[in-house]
């Protein structure tokens, strides 16, 4: 079952309190990372090694502040190190050379780190964008091979903030996050290493001072990091139940007078995340305020401690290298617990991606999406066999369809009648291969249709009740977003023309290229459904499924349609769902549906005769033309 943002914070909860609550999270952080390609994970794992030089350059860079504090505190004298490896490269021991040769070595160290680090930065937030970017992708792949099923009962909303909201924040908040916290924490580890070495003492009045605002400020903000992410993860999700029904379902929404009532609650909504991203704003950057307080203090306690224990000239040169490692390690800490706040504001997104990757993992019945090789076995001739089909929805406690035994002969003309909730659409889903029976078997010669769903659909074209259509050129909802150097564009008039859709054309401005709005707002239903059909002709189908594809017509334009149908006899079998008898009179066979079973079968006349039901039918359908 996918995982609802309700269930998140329990499962973020569970995260903090279990002993096994970090491994739990690089469990979930792995479950993200598994769904990018391989060729990309190499590069991931490179961030830890880039973290590491990072470190060791900070390392370097302050460690060089020693003997050129020294050198600027000490006349007298030539420190060690200097000594012994900047004396034999200059050839000389003259103290305005060597001071010159030191300052100029620690500035290009300064220099030659801050560009490295910038370039590992660079590198790693291009390393991490395109991992997100590809996972993104990976995940809508998973989407889209999700079992039809599956997919019908998840919401849409989710399915976007999935993609656009959960897997981002996974990798910028939490993989990212885990990267700059173990940046920064090496490179404090090692200016640390380094101070303890020149003054032990004083590094751990330092390590007291700074180490112990950083967990303090950190411990007291946890709570709310992962409260306020919480927070702004469900008012995201809440958001888009207001978005949807205002935006998409804009003709209701106008006609019921219900703008304000949407407008106020998204007004609501958004102004409560407003709030909630102002507290995670100031959680952001008060540790930087509170730990630049630290580092005043705790550079005063040192200075205090160093002239305490050291001679002035030592002490200055200490408090130097001091003074330089604070300015490092400060904005460090301030990183970490920044970063470390982040990342818990993250974490229930990293669970919502990472239990809904697993869910869709788990599925049972998911399809390949790859185009159909054209190498790939054709599909037989042979009738479509249909044996004791039964089918059950995974939440439903009865069966939809039981015992249903049929064959369907190739070019023939086949409708599918009955009352509402009969099953008729969902025998249709099965024939098309979109659901898998539950009990028997529909089958094509030596060819299950369960087993091999994806060859059998590119044999299969389907024009629903409500044809989708989306804001862009009439040519490509035809050919459903072909490219345009792949259009066959003989074809296409062919299928205008067959759908009736010569005069429709004719009369727009930009003819195929006239854009029809989102949703095909600027098009009747009946127009609408016409494009339907001739996108299902487009795709050169054996097997031609009508799902209540004339509803919408009027009775002239019902007629023609019912014409080319009659013009495809013999080229397609047709399956046509109706509840109007007179679109389906002449239909090779009928097969009657009723309370989930195939009450009769045959002719018009046949089942007029023999099924009282199927005649009650006839008699209603004459009574509302009669009217």
């Amino acid at each position: 079952m996918p995982l609802g943002v309700s269930d998140v914070w329990e499962k973020v909860e569970m995260q903090t309190t279990e002993r096994g609550g970090i491994r739990a999270v690089a469990a979930r952080l792995r479950a993200v990372i598994a769904i990018v390609p391989w060729s990309m994970r190499g590069s991931l794992i490179g961030l830890l090694l880039t973290s590491i030089i990072s470190a060791l350059l900070d390392l370097v860079a302050v460690a060089l502040m020693l003997p050129l504090t020294q050198m600027l505190m000490s006349p007298e004298s030539v420190p060690s190190v200097v000594e012994r490896f900047v004396v034999p490269l200059v050839g000389t021991r003259d103290r305005q050379t060597l001071l010159l040769a030191v300052t100029l070595v620690v500035g290009l160290v300064f220099v030659t780190k801050n560009l490295g680090v910038i370039g590992i930065r660079w590198w790693s937030l291009g390393v991490v964008n395109r991992a997100q970017a590809a996972a993104q992708a990976a995940m809508l792949e998973r989407y889209l091979r999700s079992d039809f099923q599956e997919f019908r009962r998840r919401s849409r909303s989710k399915i976007l903030q999935v993609i656009t909201g959960a897997i981002p924040q996974a990798f910028n908040g939490v993989l990212l996050g885990a990267i700059l916290v173990l940046t920064d924490a090496l490179a404090i580890v090692a200016i640390f290493l380094a101070l303890v070495l020149m003054a032990p003492l004083a590094s751990v009045l330092a390590i007291l001072v700074f180490g112990g605002t950083a967990l303090l400020v950190a411990r007291v903000f946890k709570p709310f990091a992962y409260k306020f992410g919480l927070r702004g993860l469900m008012l995201e999700q809440d958001a888009w139940s207001h978005l949807n029904p205002a935006i998409e379902g804009f003709r209701e929404t106008r006609l019921f007078r219900r703008e304000s009532l949407f407008v106020e609650r998204y007004r609501i909504n958004r102004s409560q995340y407003a709030r909630t991203a102002q507290r995670q704003g100031i959680l952001g950057e008060a540790p930087k305020y509170l730990l630049e307080i630290a580092m005043i203090i705790g550079i005063l306690l040192i200075a205090l401690l160093l002239f305490w224990l050291y001679d002035e000239a030592t002490a200055f040169g200490l408090l130097a290298v001091f003074a330089a490692g604070a300015v490092r390690i400060v904005p460090a800490l301030n990183r970490v617990v920044a970063t470390v706040n982040n990342l818990r504001a993250a974490m229930p997104n990293l669970t919502f991606a990472a239990d809904e990757i697993r869910s869709l993992e788990d599925e049972v019945g998911r399809v390949e999406i790859a185009p159909t090789s054209a190498q790939d076995d054709p599909v037989p001739e042979e009738p479509i066999e249909v044996r004791d089909l039964g089918f059950r929805y995974a939440t439903g406690s009865r069966d939809v369809l039981s015992d249903v035994d049929v064959r369907i002969d190739r070019g023939t003309t086949v409708a599918l009648v009955g009352p509402s909730g009969a099953g008729k659409t969902t025998f249709a889903d099965l024939l098309a291969g979109l659901l898998r029976p539950t009990a028997g078997s529909i089958t094509v010669g030596d060819m299950d249709l369960s087993q091999q769903p994806r060859r059998w659909m590119s044999e299969v074209a389907v024009v629903s009740q409500q044809v989708y259509l989306w804001d862009a050129p009439l040519r490509d909802l035809i050919t459903f977003g072909a490219l345009r150097d792949e259009v066959d564009e003989e074809h296409l008039a062919d299928v205008v023309r067959r759908a009736r859709l010569e005069d429709f054309v004719a009369d727009l401005p930009e003819g195929l290229g006239q854009w029809v709005g989102d949703g095909g707002v600027r098009v009747s239903g009946g127009q609408a459904q016409r494009i339907g059909i001739a996108r299902a002709l487009y795709a050169r189908p054996r097997v031609l499924i009508l799902d209540e594809a004339t509803s919408a017509l009027d009775n002239e334009t019902e007629h023609q349609i019912t014409e080319t149908i009659a013009a495809l006899h013999g080229e397609l079998t047709v399956i046509v769902i109706a509840h109007r008898l007179s679109t389906v009179k002449n239909a090779d066979d009928i097969l009657f549906f009723s309370e989930g079973r195939l009450a009769g079968q045959g002719t018009m006349t046949e089942l007029h005769r023999q099924n009282p039901e199927f005649a009650r039918l006839v008699e209603l359908g004459r009574l509302e033309l009669d009217v």
